[in-house]
């Protein structure tokens, strides 16, 4: 059949006739006296083939379950007028594609009807989507409003959390001539702490409705402990740091594209795998329609954006500290794992380790045993620069059996920060 039909199908002028879901002018598919389908089944040359053909047709248009009658009553009427064992050879060939198109004509109507109704629908919803779809596009630009109710204790709770963590590593004088690095500087805690409340503890309170609405019916006096108590403990801490992590990587995180899916030939045979393609419960389908592709490729290119404006606000220039670089993502991200209590210990036995022990080196080598200290050291180094980074001072003899490549390794910000004294 022609190679036209879907370009004709497609170029229609006529809304009221036109099925916006599939973008299938119905008229023209069965009516077009070059290329429409009951043109096509008066110039077939075989019955049996019109049988299979409208066979076809009747499987593609009636895929979804509540249309199981209405097809088996189809393919019943389909059945009387082409018998199989009767096809090509008693049947008068005009006759029975007259009577095909009949048939043919009833299932055109029938596929009218429901393109209208779903203009119908398409109407009433249109005004919500609209209000949807700006307020998406209007997200990667505009602040989230201010939190309210139990919410805005939560972002309390959250950001206190973080904040506990940062103020273990906090160091208020930069040595001279130098600033801070990020992770230590309050001046960066702050500005953090700023974007975490608008850019990722509205997302992050999304995951937790369920206690947002228990903590509502709390008095107000009693919202914020009741939060407290729920993050209190394993558990409680860990449903915490599984969410932050989701949130993280969703609001940070660049999403890859998807492979654009082959364009389907120009055919009948085409139009009707398309109509299918879209007929198809989404967790039936193996790869997505070209429309569909053009949906989420628009929606994940407009959310990469947003995760680089809310980064490059993270990772801005400074005049009071030394910014993140690219790869400090995952750092600030994993912090929030990290106890504060457990932090504040690691610097308090480095401090011990550097003003106590008689043999510096093999008392940090032996402290050490696999621990991540390189946040712990780079903030002591910093509180106590007098003992950790003046000539021969104890950095040098911690490190000192460390090639440059295990530096950079074990301890990356320290090396990054502190190079010139290890």
């Amino acid at each position: 059949m022609s190679d036209n039909i879907c370009a004709k199908m497609s170029d229609t002028t006529d809304p009221n006739v036109k099925d916006k879901m599939n973008n299938i002018d119905w008229e023209v598919f069965f009516e077009d006296g070059e290329i429409g389908l009951i043109a096509l089944i008066k110039n077939a040359k075989s019955i049996n083939g019109v049988r299979k053909c409208v066979d076809l047709v009747i499987d593609m248009l009636y895929m979804r379950e509540k249309d199981a009658l209405h097809k088996k009553a189809l393919k019943a009427r389909l059945n009387d007028l082409i018998p199989t064992a009767q096809a090509d050879s008693s049947l008068d060939p005009k006759k029975t594609k007259e009577s095909i198109a009949t048939l043919l004509r009833e299932v055109k109507e029938d596929r009218i009807k429901g393109a209208l109704a779903y203009a119908e629908q398409q109407k009433v919803g249109a005004v919500a989507e609209e209000e949807c779809r700006i307020g998406s596009e209007e997200s990667t630009e505009s602040p989230a409003p201010p939190a309210s109710g139990a919410e805005a204790v939560f972002v309390d709770v959250f950001c206190g959390v973080v904040n506990e963590r940062l103020a273990v590593l906090k160091v208020h004088k930069a040595p001279e001539g130098k600033t801070l690095p990020f992770i230590l500087s309050p001046d960066f805690a702050a500005h953090f702490q700023a974007i975490l409340r608008q850019g990722f503890a509205p997302v992050l309170a999304i995951r937790f409705k369920g206690l947002l609405g228990r903590a509502e019916q709390e008095p107000e006096e009693k919202r914020k402990d009741y939060i407290e108590q729920e993050f209190e403990g394993k558990e409680g801490r860990g449903v915490l740091w599984e969410a932050w992590q989701k949130t993280w990587d969703e609001t940070i995180g660049q999403t890859e594209l998807p492979d654009k899916p082959k364009e389907e030939k120009k055919s009948f045979l085409g139009l009707l795998k398309k109509m299918k393609k879209e007929d198809t419960p989404a967790w039936q389908k193996k790869e997505l329609t070209l429309k569909e592709w053009k949906v989420k490729v628009k929606r994940i290119k407009n959310a990469n954006k947003n995760a680089t404006r809310i980064w490059g606000s993270i990772a801005a220039e400074s005049e009071d500290y030394q910014p993140p670089e690219d790869g400090d993502g995952g750092l600030l991200k994993e912090l929030f794992g990290r106890s504060p209590i457990g932090i504040k210990k690691q610097i308090d036995a480095l401090r011990q380790i550097a003003t106590q022990s008689g043999n510096i080196g093999r008392s940090f080598d032996s402290y050490q045993g696999g621990k991540n200290l390189d946040l712990a050291l780079l903030s002591v180094c910093h509180q106590n620069p007098e003992i950790f980074l003046d000539e021969e001072a104890c950095l040098k003899q911690f490190l000192a059996g460390f090639k440059d490549s295990q530096k950079r390794s074990f301890y990356p910000l320290t090396s990054r920060y502190l190079s010139d004294h290890m």
